[in-house]
């Protein structure tokens, strides 16, 4: 009698180590929240109070503050501005320039390096050309190019695989939905989290987007990697140009977009247009859009 009752104690606390030494994911739904920011250039030189950098800055960190981002997919970054969010606030970032940093944006990856590490990435040009930067052979009216890379949360080691972008205002957008799709299928494994953030300057019934949606063909090909647009699911339907007023009004079509793909460990909780205004100006010509996720369950996905 008292040898099993020893042995079942030695069971027990075996069974106790065992799940301490678990990892504790998958869990009940660890928060992840990504932003897709189209920065606005300082190389437009907007005017004061507006649209200026010097006010804007003070405007984004305080957004920032608001809203804990993990992953923020920015474009149109200019050397001043990579450096607030590199020197000022907490992010580490990712990406190169489309071509000379001095007169071509920055999309950049930021993330939070606190709970996120990056494991592999690179940067790629729009182009029929990709490896090479700067590439042009679509005759876009700007170069443009995609930052694609993969991160592992410390804590949990779930795997994040994020392309962000910023396609062309009128040319080459088909094109780009098919290189993005194509990169991104060979790129992310199947047990990432995937996500696309971008300016992707054209609406949402237009065969770009719908490629991506797997929706429409493209060159008679389907996507190799559906995905399924955040806003649209959530309900958070409009625009999100603003423009030259940097004012809480929207107008136009919705051009900033947040994918995903639908997983067994990636849930959808919300997504919203930010239209946050702080001294009566909003952070930049294009509205913030964030997606909010649970990691490790599909209970309460959208």
């Amino acid at each position: 009698m008292l040898s099993n009752l020893l042995l079942a104690a030695a069971s027990i606390a075996l069974l106790a180590l065992q799940s301490e030494a678990l990892p504790s994911y998958p869990n009940a739904g660890a928060p992840l929240k990504v932003m897709s920011f189209n920065l606005r250039t300082t190389l437009a030189n907007d005017p004061c109070p507006s649209g200026c950098w010097a006010q804007r800055k003070s405007r984004v960190q305080r957004l920032l503050s608001r809203y804990q981002p993990d992953f923020i997919g920015t474009q149109e970054g200019a050397p001043d501005q990579i450096a607030f969010f590199t020197n000022e606030l907490k992010y580490l970032s990712f990406g190169e320039c489309a071509g000379d940093c001095q007169w071509n944006e920055r999309n950049s990856i930021f993330y939070d390096s606190t709970r996120w590490q990056i494991l592999e990435g690179y940067t790629f040009a729009l182009s029929d050309t990709p490896e090479v930067i700067p590439s042009n052979t679509w005759n876009l009216e700007y170069l443009r190019a995609a930052v694609l890379a993969r991160f592992e949360d410390r804590q949990l080691k779930h795997t994040v695989c994020m392309l962000n972008t910023h396609y062309d205002i009128t040319r080459g957008q088909e094109q780009s939905s098919l290189l993005v799709a194509k990169r991104l299928a060979a790129f992310c494994r199947p047990s990432d989290t995937v996500l696309v953030t971008g300016d992707l300057n054209t609406p949402p019934a237009t065969p770009p987007i719908q490629y991506l949606l797997n929706q429409a063909s493209l060159s008679s090909q389907r996507t190799p990697i559906p995905l399924y647009e955040t806003l649209t699911t959530a309900g958070a339907g409009g625009s999100t140009w603003i423009g030259g007023s940097f004012s809480n009004q929207t107008t136009g079509n919705k051009l900033d977009y947040i994918f995903t793909r639908r997983d067994v460990h990636t849930c959808l909780r919300d997504a919203r247009i930010l239209l946050d205004t702080f001294d009566g100006f909003t952070c930049s010509d294009h509205a913030v859009i964030m997606a909010e996720f649970a990691l490790g369950t599909q209970s309460h996905c959208k």
